[in-house]
């Protein structure tokens, strides 16, 4: 991720994005994260350019509560856990916003 902002915004007609894996996508009309560069994510695929490696040392999750609160702290929470379990994560913090 570049810079210290993102943004929330809607794809544009022709926007450059290649979701990690599936090549160049059409995000038009979808919700997009943004970085200085440009979309880092959105709710169905994340940005080539942002995908862990075994380099990674810190990581961001965006989790989009659709379902309500309570399915977005239980998304949350797994995330967390399964980052205890399966790496030397101490689960990081869970930022809610609204």
């Amino acid at each position: 991720i570049q810079g210290t902002d993102l943004k929330l915004g809607v794809g544009r007609a022709e926007e450059p994005f290649e979701g990690i894996g599936r090549g160049v996508l059409n995000i038009e009309g979808l919700p997009v994260y943004r970085d200085a560069v440009g979309g880092i994510g959105t709710p169905t695929s994340d940005n080539e350019r942002t995908k862990m490696d075994l380099g990674t040392q810190h990581i961001l999750a965006i989790v989009n509560g659709y379902s309500g609160q309570e399915g977005l702290r239980e998304a949350a929470e797994m995330i967390q856990e399964l980052l205890k379990k399966y790496t030397s994560s101490n689960g990081g913090e869970i930022i809610y916003f609204e």
